[in-house]
């Protein structure tokens, strides 16, 4: 279960899950034992804790082992457990059947053109997304899971804790939630492919979530890119936060920024990039890097964070140096996570 949670089990990642499916792709319900037979079919990616890879496959099997202790339907489960208890009367689990008030409907960005997101099938057992909900209703359900009364404090925490890896390396998901440092500030969040997003600064008090409907479609060249707005939010309050805002220095090793900068536009290209990791390399959307940097003005040096050796996928990492880059579209700030010998441990950007 474990590693069902922590989306480290080697089952399917979003585009390729319930693999068998796709022979009936004009079929929009399916039942529970429809998505359970599909899913026995795929095939694993990797041994179980090898490494991590997103899995709608493994959070709908979570539910099956909920609806089996329960004795319980999922909708139901979640209803009576805690929606109904602690008052959140805007939510619910996904039914296509049921005229919901107030429901937005769900948009995406295809060849430049706003259209419907078309997020139609109606699956009986919808464990891996589905629940509609409200920013009111999710300030209530803030509130309980930081007061315990969703969890136990020591289930909490095990639930912030990134799972370690057979390697011994420690990630940076937990049971459900992104657990991440940045700049000296914890940040556990999420996001959703509709365009919602739900980040936690705790050792800051401060909780931002944003619900938008303008969202991705797997398996598409989107530009729809509604995420970070939490971030965005929370810079305004948490002093430090943005990079944006430190004042100006002297660069104090170009060859490293130039060096970042090619190493960039390499990956765009499709080319190999020496000192990037694997795994980094193949998360990174070439797509959405060359649409960003296709009309690059600049990219400058604003600071380096010291990180003191501390661990990211299974590195020590020596530093974090951010750089500032204008386009057509505006400014994003880049953010590289390096080594001792300066191999590319990780990288992040955003427009704070």
């Amino acid at each position: 279960m474990r590693h069902l949670l922590t989306h480290t089990s080697g089952l399917p990642g979003l585009a390729s899950g319930f693999k068998s499916l796709e022979a009936s792709p004009e079929r929009v319900t399916y039942s529970t034992a429809d998505l359970f037979d599909a899913a026995v079919r795929d095939t694993l990616s990797f041994a179980p804790g090898e490494r991590f890879q997103y899995s709608d496959v493994g959070y709908f099997l979570l539910g099956m082992i909920v609806e089996k202790i329960s004795g319980r339907r999922w909708a139901e489960y979640l209803d009576q457990r805690f929606f109904k208890p602690l008052g959140m009367t805007s939510t619910s689990v996904l039914d296509h059947r049921r005229i919901l008030k107030h429901r937005a409907a769900g948009y995406t960005i295809r060849d430049g053109e706003l259209v419907n997101i078309r997020r139609i099938w109606d699956v009986e057992l919808p464990s891996a997304y589905g629940v509609f909900s409200s920013v009111k209703d999710l300030v209530i359900w803030d509130a309980a899971l930081a007061g315990g009364r969703v969890l136990t404090p020591a289930s909490l925490a095990l639930m912030w804790t990134p799972l370690k890896r057979n390697n011994g390396a420690t990630g940076l998901y937990g049971f459900g939630w992104g657990v991440y440092d940045r700049r000296g500030h914890r940040w556990i969040s999420h996001t959703g492919l509709t365009g919602t997003e739900y980040s936690r600064f705790p050792d800051d008090r401060l909780t931002v979530i944003v619900l938008t409907n303008l969202g991705a479609f797997i398996g598409a060249d989107n530009t729809a890119d509604p995420w970070g707005l939490t971030y965005g939010v929370a810079g305004r309050y948490v002093p430090g936060l943005f990079v944006g805002n430190e004042p100006p220095k002297p660069d104090p090793d170009p060859a490293t920024t130039q060096r970042l900068r090619a190493t960039l536009e390499r990956l765009a290209r499709g080319e190999e990039a020496p000192g990037v990791t694997p795994g980094l390399r193949a998360a990174i959307s070439r797509a959405v890097l060359a649409r960003r940097l296709g009309t690059l003005q600049s990219f400058t040096f604003i600071t380096c964070d010291d990180e003191h050796g501390r661990e990211r996928h299974g590195d020590r990492v020596r530093r974090v140096c951010h750089y500032r880059a204008v386009n057509a579209m505006g400014t994003r700030y880049h953010s590289f996570w390096l080594a001792d010998d300066g191999r590319v441990v990780d990288y992040w950007s955003t427009t704070e």
